[in-house]
């Protein structure tokens, strides 16, 4: 019995002994080291908006002044010189050559002689009173204007030349002749001038 409990107390002893061993390795365990954060996990910065930039302000041009419109009255124009005085095809006779020789008549068409002239367009909204175009062309040897060209022209500022240009050129083109003649030949007659003049007529 007496080693009994001699057994028993140093079991005891051993128990305590191991307990309280136990108990120190306990507290040396150290605190486990938490993981590092993966890249996901890390929350990405709030991006910043991006600033708004006002458009800068469109500054337009000043219109142009329209050109101030001048009236002429009446209108004016040039007349060819010398080097388009008429002759039959270009023909200039020799000194003390005998030709006889009959200048064109008008049968039909506009008549350029009145000086009262045509109606101003009607597409024409200017103020000018009146307007003039020159027309060079040759007559052929049946009467009919050839080659019809304009030589000069004076309108109102602000008008449009092909307006009154182009007309002109379709006056002249009704023009009808009797042909030229010569030596009783019919022929053709160049640098044929005429002023077609377009004016505010009354009705």
């Amino acid at each position: 019995m007496r080693n009994l409990g001699r057994i028993l107390a140093v079991l005891i002893v051993l128990a305590i002994a191991a307990f309280l061993l136990f108990m120190c390795s306990v507290n040396d365990i150290p605190d486990p080291v938490a993981e590092p954060a993966t890249v996901e996990e890390i929350a990405e910065p709030e991006s910043l908006p991006e600033p708004v930039i006002a458009p800068e302000p469109v500054i337009e041009p000043e219109p142009a002044p329209e050109p101030e419109v001048v009236a002429l009255d009446p209108a004016s124009c040039t007349f060819p010189g010398d080097g388009f005085t008429p002759h039959p095809h270009g023909f200039r006779p020799e000194p003390g050559q005998y030709v006889d020789y009959d200048q064109p008549s008008l049968i039909s068409g506009l008549d350029t002689t009145d000086r009262r002239g045509v109606a101003m367009p009607e597409s024409y909204t200017g103020s000018g009173d009146s307007a003039c175009v020159v027309v060079t062309y040759d007559i052929g040897a049946d009467g009919v204007p050839l080659n019809a060209q304009v030589y000069d022209s004076a309108l109102a500022s602000g008008a449009d030349p092909a307006t009154f240009e182009d007309l002109a050129l379709y006056y002249v083109g009704e023009m009808r002749y009797t042909p030229a003649e010569r030596n009783g030949k019919p022929v053709r007659i160049d640098d044929n001038t005429d002023e077609i003049r377009f004016e505010a007529l009354e009705e």
